[in-house]
């Protein structure tokens, strides 16, 4: 097959090449993530507070990891697909704790009117739901990871890819999730 060179000179941001029009050059799969944050990222009040909401998130994987790795080395290093979710669970709860002070101080504000009694149970309500994707994903990597690597693989980097894998997997609904239903203003 052979292969097209285009010269980067010829396109401009507008998609504009010399005066006509052109078809931009496409990421795979970087149109849809676009298309699908769009519309939910209209302002720039949504984008800053995104990027808070990852410096957070930033904060609660450490939390997450570190309550995480402590509780697998603690009680040794056979572990097995029903204690990696045990200890994933007790480490999320950790991370949420810590995520819900610093997202109702620092990314979304103190939210709505309403009592904050009543904030925190739809935060943890959302964060319910959240956990399930999390610990779901978490937990099939680890066990994924585990069969592929086997003793090749230190458990320290098994069991940070695996929480990592679960902390990306509720991202979007988490900040969509707190911004629409319990921080709304």
């Amino acid at each position: 097959m052979e292969e097209l060179e285009i010269p980067l000179e010829d396109f401009s941001p507008s998609g504009l090449a010399n005066g006509h029009a052109v078809e931009k050059p496409r990421v795979p799969y970087a149109d849809g993530i676009v298309s699908a944050l769009a519309p939910r990222l209209k302002n720039k009040k949504s984008a800053v507070q995104f990027v808070k909401f990852l410096a957070v998130g930033g904060l609660n994987t450490v939390v997450d990891l570190g309550v995480l790795n402590f509780l697998v080395f603690a009680f040794g290093s056979s572990v097995e697909g029903y204690s990696f979710a045990l200890f994933k669970s007790v480490s999320f709860v950790a991370a949420v704790s810590c995520s819900y002070i610093c997202n109702r101080r620092f990314v979304f504000g103190a939210g709505s009117q309403e009592k904050p009694r009543y904030e925190r149970r739809k935060f943890f309500a959302v964060s319910a739901v959240g956990f399930m994707i999390n610990v779901s994903m978490a937990s099939f990597a680890f066990l994924s990871l585990t069969r592929a690597f086997g003793g090749h693989a230190s458990l320290y980097y098994i069991t940070t890819a695996a929480a990592l894998c679960g902390s990306a997997a509720g991202l979007f609904w988490n900040f969509f999730g707190y911004k629409k239903l319990v921080f709304k203003k």
